[in-house]
């Protein structure tokens, strides 16, 4: 039980991590342009994806501490 909770952690923590990485990508205002969005909304989409890590960030860290994932 414990090793498929540890597995399902780190399958979250890698999409969550991979979405992040993915928005913040220099590419992401090439895509948002060709489907015409305006440039505007690139910078809410990072905007949102940082508020949200920083919101989500602390408690996780507390959960994983607490069923001893954490150092």
């Amino acid at each position: 039980m414990r090793g498929a909770t540890f597995v399902l952690l780190c399958g979250a923590g890698f999409l969550g991590r991979l979405g992040y990485e993915m928005i913040r990508s220099p590419v992401t205002a090439i895509i948002a342009r060709h489907l015409g969005a305006p440039t505007a909304l690139n910078g809410l989409l990072v905007a949102a994806m940082t508020i949200t890590g920083i919101i989500v960030k602390l408690p996780a860290g507390s959960l994983a501490n607490l069923f001893g994932f954490g150092g």
